[in-house]
């Protein structure tokens, strides 16, 4: 009885322990759970990074873009002034804008200036002459729950470009005539000083809200623009660019007001004649200028005129510091004004006279930009506008 006894007590274990081996069992089948476990946890916290850091990885985003847009559009505004003064003025409109709790910046690198073709809509950069900015804004946004899934932040970037809406160039609100061999080109003062007909730039720009009439050969190298009242009567010339309808008229660009202050040198700020030599830069005030002689200046200089002026000629040359024009800014104030030049003479200015009557005769060269009521050109003259002497009237976004 009892052998029989413990060979039932062995067929109970098993020849082999099956006990042992059903334990093992349930051993592999913890581990396996385990790691479907780890799994699932891997895969719950990834969707709750993206869920949390999602919402703030696109808001930090919308915040750059904001940020890069204003930016663009507050530097475009100097666009002729070089990258470093672009730069300067878009960190000054960053800076007063966040992006997740941090003001952005922006370095050289992220700085483009160059051209924008309206018509095509293409950002050339360092295309001539510069009307636009393409400004990009990078910025690291730390993930709140990234780093349990090895990315404990994500870069993202935006860009936009910005456009000036500049006014320059020849315009005569109220009628432009062109006279017997006149030319009108472009050229770039930062480069060159001294453009002639075979080196001038194709950008010139001629406005006027009333017609422009071209008579006996002529050439503008450019794009001609009238208001809708306008138009172009020059079947005799010859216009390298397009002819543009306004649907409004061109505005009257602001002139200061007439506050006259001491003039340097003690020169009186009343009737002047100027019969000679350089005047030192400054802020001047004239009841009438009337000059005889050469006048050229020591600095940047900036001249309001509150009467007529009158050149004139025989070489009686009006030359900026530097032959810059925009380092000579003349202002004609008030109504019913007149600019007189004749008899062989330059001028290297940037002149605002809104309500004079410009006219020249007997050969003269205009540098600069220039903006009068009408303007009258005889006898050969040729007009240069200074691509670096455009206004910036305004900025706006383009892409």
């Amino acid at each position: 009885m009892a052998k029989q006894q413990v060979i039932t007590a062995r067929r109970a274990i098993g020849p082999r322990g099956g006990r042992r081996r059903g334990g093992t069992r349930r051993g592999n089948r913890r581990g396996l759970a385990m790691l479907y476990v780890l799994v699932l946890l891997t895969v719950l916290f990834a969707l709750a990074s993206f869920a949390v850091d999602y919402g703030r990885v696109q808001l930090a985003k919308t915040q750059l873009q904001a940020a890069t847009d204003d930016a663009a559009k507050w530097a475009v505004l100097s666009v002729r002034s070089g990258k470093n003064t672009v730069l300067a003025r878009a960190n000054a409109a960053a800076a007063e804008n966040t992006v997740n709790g941090v003001a952005p910046s922006f370095s050289l690198a992220d700085v483009q200036v160059g051209w924008w073709n309206a018509q095509a809509r293409v950002f050339t950069n360092e295309g001539k002459p510069y009307n636009a900015v393409k400004l990009t804004g990078t910025q690291v946004i730390p993930l709140m729950l990234g780093s349990m899934v090895q990315k404990p932040s994500v870069t993202v970037r935006v860009s936009a470009i910005a456009r000036t809406a500049s006014l320059g160039g020849v315009i005569g609100l109220n009628g432009i005539v062109f006279h017997n061999n006149a030319f009108v080109g472009s050229y770039d003062s930062s480069v060159t000083t001294t453009p002639t007909e075979a080196t001038a730039n194709s950008n010139a720009l001629v406005y006027s809200n009333a017609t422009i009439e071209g008579k006996n050969n002529g050439t503008i190298q450019g794009d001609v623009t009238y208001g809708p009242d306008g138009g172009v009567s020059a079947s005799a010339w010859s216009v390298t660019g397009s002819k543009t309808e306004l649907d409004q008229n061109i505005a009257l660009p602001a002139v200061p007001a007439w506050n006259p202050t001491s003039n340097p040198g003690s020169i009186t700020n009343g009737d002047y004649v100027h019969n000679g030599g350089a005047l030192n830069g400054g802020i001047y005030w004239f009841n009438s200028l009337t000059i005889n002689a050469p006048l050229s200046f020591n600095g940047p200089a900036t001249v309001h005129v509150n009467g007529n002026i009158i050149v004139n000629g025989n070489r009686s040359d009006i030359t900026a510091y530097q032959s810059r024009p925009p380092n000579l800014t003349i202002y004609q104030i008030g109504s019913d004004r007149t600019f007189t030049a004749e008899n062989d003479l330059t001028i290297q200015a940037v002149v605002i006279a809104p309500t004079s009557d410009f006219e020249a005769k007997n050969k003269m060269d205009f540098y600069g930009l220039a903006i009068f009521d009408t303007i009258t050109m005889k006898n050969t003259g040729n007009f240069f506008f200074d691509e670096t002497a455009a206004i910036e009237r305004a900025a706006a976004l383009v892409d």
